[in-house]
């Protein structure tokens, strides 16, 4: 069931960290957070049926406080949007959302690929270089909801393979202020029609914990956040591909909601320890003034 790490996983996460390090290798903040859920199944036990699902994808970017929605990312950053470019155009949710296009100072890219049924990838990225203080986060949800309608009895087991990535880096005298963080979540529920929630699972990389239901396989959290603050560092940690399983208690008779929640989320700023190279000038001709006025007064002196 599981093979090497998704290639396009890979590839995404490779062109965007590659992007973040090299438009300004002096100093900047950088985040990522990507996961991918492949090999999505459901089997049914008992009198159960399923509806066709709806998928819906929200994706935003901001930089500064203001959000921004733009179909502009393969102009402003290249092959990593054209990753998707490519396969996105037939899928249920593709969109690409990128700040700032060509600058290389401030921006944040989100974008998720749902190529079938059983296959999501998302991933969110942001990098802040100036020395304002200046906030770049990105966010991308994606929902897939079904209807279940259970006669006498069933369960439903739910089985997939997941891979996740999170990247954080300060870099180039970064101080109080700067923050760099990617994170990703996952969350299966399910909720009686007229009633409350009979089943929830958010794999945590620990047996036991879910509702209503029984874990068999959760190798590592796909609930996760890298967050890196104040002071230069680099960290990452990816895990997968994993194998996941679980399957719901038995479900009396009825009409049920099933939700697959699947999200990324990354935010950075960076605030410089160094006064930058204007600041510094005026400093240097206050020095000198300051030198020479007390030439001047030991000269009289």
């Amino acid at each position: 069931m599981l093979s090497n790490r998704s290639k396009l996983a890979t590839a995404i996460v490779l062109a965007i960290v590659g992007a973040g390090a090299s438009q300004n290798a002096a100093a900047f903040a950088f985040g990522l957070g990507a996961s991918e859920i492949d090999n999505f199944a459901i089997t049914t036990t008992g009198s159960v049926s399923i509806s066709t699902g709806n998928v819906r994808g929200l994706a935003t970017a901001a930089k500064g406080g203001g959000a921004t929605a733009s179909d502009s990312c393969a102009v402003g950053f290249g092959s990593a949007c054209d990753l998707f470019a490519k396969l996105g155009d037939s899928t249920y949710a593709n969109d690409t959302f990128l700040v700032n296009k060509n600058d290389g100072t401030n921006w944040a890219l989100t974008d998720g690929l749902v190529p079938d049924a059983t296959k999501s990838t998302l991933f969110s990225s942001t990098k802040a270089s100036q020395s304002t203080p200046w906030l770049s986060n990105g966010s991308y949800a994606l929902a897939q909801t079904f209807t279940v309608n259970v006669g006498s009895s069933g369960t439903l087991q739910f089985d997939f393979d997941a891979f996740t990535e999170l990247e954080a880096e300060l870099n180039g005298g970064s101080t109080t202020g700067s923050q760099a963080q990617g994170s990703f979540g996952f969350q299966i529920t399910l909720t009686r029609s007229g009633g409350g929630r009979v089943f929830e699972w958010s794999p945590d990389g620990s047996a036991g914990n879910i509702t209503g239901g029984t874990e068999s396989l959760d190798p590592f959290t796909l609930n996760d956040t890298l967050a890196l603050l104040d002071m230069d560092n680099s960290q990452s940690r990816g895990n997968g591909p994993g194998a996941f399983s679980a399957v719901t208690d038995s479900l009396a008779a009825g009409t049920y909601f099933l939700s697959v929640f699947q999200s990324t989320e990354s935010n950075s700023q960076w605030v410089s320890a160094v006064p930058e190279p204007a600041s510094l000038s005026l400093i240097g001709l206050g020095l000198l003034g300051a030198g020479a006025l007390r030439a001047r007064r030991q000269a009289k002196g």
